[in-house]
């Protein structure tokens, strides 16, 4: 297992205490645990996600569209060819995800 696979669980298992801890507690703290609990369930997505998008770019059959999308890099037509630049272009994560359930 990969650091990040490693990182992505432990985040999910730390998601999961505090939604447990969410339980025992009356408000405000109920609150704050089920927003701890939320937010690090959505950083643990992400980071399976990055998790996978890894394992991907070991692929030679990428376009340099789809490169440039699990890379998060602007892809610009340079002398008639398709290249992927150093620039950051932000990609939704749902469509990552859409594009790596797809693939």
């Amino acid at each position: 297992m990969t650091q990040i696979d490693t990182f992505a669980n432990s985040l999910l298992e730390e998601a999961k205490r505090f939604l447990e801890k969410a339980g025992e507690e009356d408000e405000p703290a109920k609150s704050a645990y089920l927003h701890a609990s939320l937010l690090l369930a959505f950083c643990a997505l992400e980071a399976h996600v990055n998790a996978i998008t890894e394992d991907f770019l070991s692929r030679e059959e990428l376009t340099p569209h789809e490169l440039g999308l699990m890379r998060e890099k602007e892809v610009r037509l340079v002398k008639g060819m398709f290249e992927v630049q150093n620039s950051l272009k932000m990609v939704r994560l749902e469509e990552r995800i859409e594009f790596l359930n797809t693939r």
